[in-house]
């Protein structure tokens, strides 16, 4: 299954000027747009902000069509630094360098220079002669440094793997006044597993986050009857003071799998799709839904709602790619 994401999003990670060396932890975050929607994400992580001597920038990924995917950084002076010799990245604990494909740097995204796929020690970096800093672990390095006080240089890899983002180290080099030192920047993750009939967001990503945008034209169809994203959340902050209604159970539900197949998510041939066509039977056969109008007493509708559920936390996002 190839995923593609539908747009890239930035993260500032601000260089540490600590010279440690050990690799944090993985950790994840949630994105919430649709239109953001990055399955492995391509929901980058915002790492932490510490120093002040360059800027490194997640600049998204993409998925090139042909079995491999290609991640972007950048780096950029913070007032004051000298400008950027090199830098050198740790490829996290779940790539090696023979899932390298290619490299490249350049201040243009359009017109970049080959990088040497190579896994070493950089002398610079571990030479305290030569004005490093005892940095011996093997690292990737970018030749190319920053020109000058305000200009971006980009930096890929494209590797064989669909990956998402981590907490990785990197390190870098510049002159005397600067030095040299470790960073945390988003870097590779861990591979993403996919699953054979898709995947979906619940139906509280869809109604209960308030920075999510429903795709397309912001509508859903559900027993032959549109309903605008202010017209399903409202259905979803209706009272459940007597008891969550069936038809409430059951549009929520099918609506969270049609909404995520607006994405691509949900392959058509997966099995919750004859679920989803008993809910669009029974609210066909109902008025439009309302906050002040939810029928109850289907028990096909309800059963069917709930294993729509039990679909969706098989087959979730979130909890599928980690990211």
């Amino acid at each position: 299954m190839n995923l593609k994401f539908t747009s890239l999003l930035a993260f500032a990670a601000i260089i540490t000027l600590s010279t440690s060396c050990s690799k944090d932890e993985l950790s994840s975050a949630e994105t919430f747009s649709s239109k953001d929607v990055q399955l492995a994400t391509t929901d980058p992580l915002t790492t932490t902000n510490q120093g002040t001597a360059y800027t490194n920038v997640f600049e998204g990924k993409i998925a090139n069509g042909n079995g491999t995917w290609t991640y972007t950084w950048s780096m950029q002076n913070n007032t004051g630094s000298q400008n950027l010799s090199h830098w050198a990245m740790d490829l996290g604990s779940c790539i090696t360098i023979d899932d390298v494909v290619s490299a490249s740097e350049g201040a243009d995204l359009n017109n970049m220079s080959t990088v040497a796929v190579k896994w070493a020690a950089d002398p610079s970096l571990s030479n305290e002669n030569l004005g490093g800093c005892n940095i011996t672990v093997p690292v990737f390095k970018f030749e190319q440094g920053t020109p000058d006080a305000t200009s971006k240089v980009y930096y890929s890899i494209t590797i064989s793997k669909n990956v998402g983002t981590a907490d990785v180290t990197g390190y870098y080099k510049s002159g005397k006044i600067t030095g040299c030192g470790a960073f945390t920047f988003t870097g590779l993750g861990c591979e993403i597993v996919e699953l054979e009939e898709g995947y979906s967001y619940s139906q509280g990503f869809w109604f209960a986050k308030p920075q999510t945008i429903w795709p397309g034209n912001g509508t859903i169809t559900l027993g032959n009857k549109v309903y605008t994203q202010l017209e399903g959340k409202a259905i979803w902050n209706a009272s459940n003071k007597k008891g969550l209604a069936d038809s409430k159970a059951a549009f929520t539900q099918a609506a969270a799998i049609k909404l995520s197949a607006g994405l691509g998510l949900v392959k058509p041939s997966a099995t919750v799709w004859a679920d989803v066509a008993i809910v669009d039977s029974y609210l066909a056969s109902l008025t439009k839904l309302s906050a002040t109008n939810l029928p109850t007493g289907n028990a096909a509708a309800k059963a069917a709602a709930g294993r729509i559920s039990t679909w969706i936390n098989a087959h979730h996002v979130d909890t599928t790619f980690g990211n």
